[in-house]
């Protein structure tokens, strides 16, 4: 059974997506967590590269440098701490991809303990 039907994504820390820029004095515009929002608002600052250019990563204080490719996903999980969390055990993973194979393995886990809690259970009615 595989939880693809099932699968949903809990943010921790800010669920409304939103944070406020560090890239410049006095910039209004919202900071969002998603990669292509992170790389629009960088261009806004004058922040452009090209995909495959090592770049120094734009937040202040931070003195990493990566492929420019990378530095949306650096920036949502070290800076701004997105985390996407398993609705069935409650778990965090910074990376949706090892949530979701996370929850493939938890909804079995999750649906065979409740078989064993309530071994009379053998369907659904209203």
């Amino acid at each position: 059974m595989t939880a693809q039907w099932f699968r949903s994504v809990f943010l921790v820390g800010n669920p409304s997506g939103a944070y406020i820029c560090p890239f410049g004095d006095g910039c209004t515009l919202p900071l969002e967590n998603t990669t292509a929002s992170i790389y629009a608002h960088l261009r806004l600052h004058g922040h452009v590269y090209k995909h495959r250019d090592r770049a120094p990563c734009p937040w202040p204080g931070c003195r990493k440098e990566t492929r420019w490719g990378n530095v949306a996903r650096h920036v949502i999980e070290r800076h701004l701490r997105v985390k996407s969390q398993c609705m069935w055990c409650g778990h965090s993973y910074v990376r949706s991809g090892a949530l979701a194979a996370h929850m493939d393995v938890c909804i079995e886990a999750y649906i065979k303990n409740i078989f064993q809690e309530y071994p009379n259970i053998t369907h659904y009615e209203e």
